[in-house]
């Protein structure tokens, strides 16, 4: 195998075996513990304009939204071989994280720490999870393409920057812990 390749293959293994410790340890105490003080934390931060702004970046996860941003890339790709993968990652992320939401049933954190109204099940989360899968093959349509290397570097910062913002919205608007992210 090339060097790339087994990059890759141990960069899957690493998120695996990460997931399944957080998994595995969900109602170790110190984890709990932890993931009700980040909790706290970030409530007490809360001002009106960040919970907004926390709000608008979330939306860029909302089934609605990936769905149009999906099909938009489907139309700009129709005549190249992304336009069925990107559909196909969309829905089996979402199957897949209905399914894991199934199989642990954790609680999302107490109503007096929410700023948004959320409902389902906590571990893990959705938002999180479509936006890495999402937005992370849209990171690998940008590596794979022919535009320059200045605007590809711009487009995987700011992809990337934005999985992380997804991920830290949904912990800040206090509808997950800070392991279900």
């Amino acid at each position: 195998m090339k060097t790339r390749t087994w990059l890759k293959l141990i960069g899957f293994l690493l998120c695996v075996c990460v997931f399944a410790l957080i998994a595995a340890n969900l109602s170790n105490e110190s984890l709990r513990a932890l993931d009700l003080r980040v909790t706290e934390a970030l409530a007490a931060l809360r001002t009106p304009a960040l919970t907004l702004a926390m709000q608008s970046v979330t939306t860029l996860c909302a089934p609605v939204a990936l769905l149009l941003i999906c099909l938009v890339l489907m139309v700009v790709y129709r005549k190249k071989h992304y336009s069925i993968p990107v559909a196909i990652n969309l829905m089996v992320s979402v199957s897949l994280n209905y399914s894991l939401k199934n199989v642990f049933l954790r609680e999302r954190p107490p109503l007096m720490y929410r700023a948004v109204v959320e409902s389902g099940y906590s571990f893990p989360s959705g938002h999180a999870m479509a936006a890495g899968a999402f937005y992370g093959f849209l990171i690998y349509m940008v590596a794979q393409s022919s535009m320059p290397k200045p605007r590809k570097r711009l487009l995987i910062a700011l992809l990337t920057l934005l999985i992380g913002l997804v991920a830290f919205s949904r912990v800040y608007l206090g509808v997950h812990y800070l392991s279900d992210v």
